[in-house]
């Protein structure tokens, strides 16, 4: 009897998702990665399991030096206390639209740790643009939306289209500015095209170093350079940090 065998290519095959996926669901799977970073094979005689991934220190060394932010991105980060957190969220996300009448084209993503997150504060801010008892947290003319996993996927790529859209001419005249934020998790660090983001904000610190410098990559094609080769425009990456996560500057 002819067995089967499946094929699953993606350019977004965690640890995470070896373990859950493919250690539970998988018999005896085989990692193979293109491009001379690591070497995934199974290999008896050095004595790994099936689907484990085998690299020597070097090739981990080249690894880690392959992984460096684009000098085009400007990166900071916040050591923001627990209980000022959404405070300082909202000063720094008005902070990229000044002014309501602003006629320049704006995207910015926010990247939470979990959907529920995704959700909270996207109810939380449409919360105070509607209600007129509380200032509302960001000029009317923003629009926020969400992005992750566990919305329907007609809904994510109508988001997804919402927010890369341009603006379109309004009675003969210029085009109206796209000033838009999008409240992700980690399902937008990869694999999606978004073309001129103003901001990268990592609202919850990732667990992996290359999560953030995917997620702190979405704004590299912003930037913009003179004739001379110097870097005229820089997009943003923030990266908020609770003082017990202090020591996680030290790996970037």
């Amino acid at each position: 009897m002819a067995r089967i065998k499946m094929v699953l290519v993606s350019a977004t095959v965690t640890e995470k998702l070896k373990v859950e996926f493919a250690g539970r669901k998988l018999k005896n799977p085989c990692f193979v990665e293109a491009g001379p970073k690591k070497d995934l094979y199974l290999n008896e005689e050095k004595g790994t399991t099936a689907g484990e991934s085998v690299e020597s220190e070097s090739t981990t060394e080249a690894v880690e030096a392959d992984y460096n932010a684009p000098v085009a991105i400007d990166q900071t980060f916040l050591h923001t206390p627990t209980r000022a957190r959404l405070q300082v969220l909202v000063g720094l996300l008005r902070s990229f639209f000044p002014t309501s009448t602003s006629s320049q084209n704006c995207r910015v993503i926010v990247f939470f740790s979990c959907c529920d997150a995704v959700d909270f504060h996207f109810a939380l801010f449409r919360a105070a643009a509607a209600n007129k008892l509380i200032p509302a947290f960001l000029p009317a003319r923003v629009k926020v939306l969400r992005l992750h996993g566990n919305l329907e996927q007609s809904n994510r790529v109508a988001t997804f289209n919402e927010f890369i859209k341009e603006g379109k001419a309004v009675s003969g005249t210029t085009a109206e500015p796209i000033q838009t934020i999008l409240f992700c998790t980690d399902v937008a660090a990869r694999g999606l095209d978004f073309p001129n983001l103003a901001g990268s904000v990592q609202y919850d610190a990732p667990c992996d170093i290359h999560d953030y410098i995917h997620r702190a990559g979405r704004t590299g094609r912003l930037s913009t350079s003179t004739t001379a080769g110097i870097l005229s425009k820089k997009a943003k990456s923030v990266l908020f940090l609770m003082p017990s996560e202090e020591a996680y500057v030290q790996r970037l």
